[in-house]
């Protein structure tokens, strides 16, 4: 043990960042999850858009959805 440290005192300090790196490393994968699953959801309504723009386009202008007979 170097001067001027005590042995429990550096125990403690080695719990403490052992801790803190295994909060921190378990932050990560969950952050890095939700980023996953955000890039799912925003391919999703990238598809949804395009379905909607193209049904749009096809439609003729000026026109109503449906007949009104």
């Amino acid at each position: 043990v170097p001067p001027g440290f005590a042995a429990q005192g550096n125990s403690q300090l080695e719990t403490i960042l052992k801790n803190f790196m295994q909060e921190a490393q378990k932050f990560a994968v969950e952050s890095k999850n939700q980023i996953l699953a955000q890039g799912v959801s925003i391919k999703n309504l990238e598809n949804h858009v395009g379905q909607i723009a193209t049904a749009l386009s096809s439609r003729a202008s000026g026109a109503l959805p449906s007949s009104t007979e």
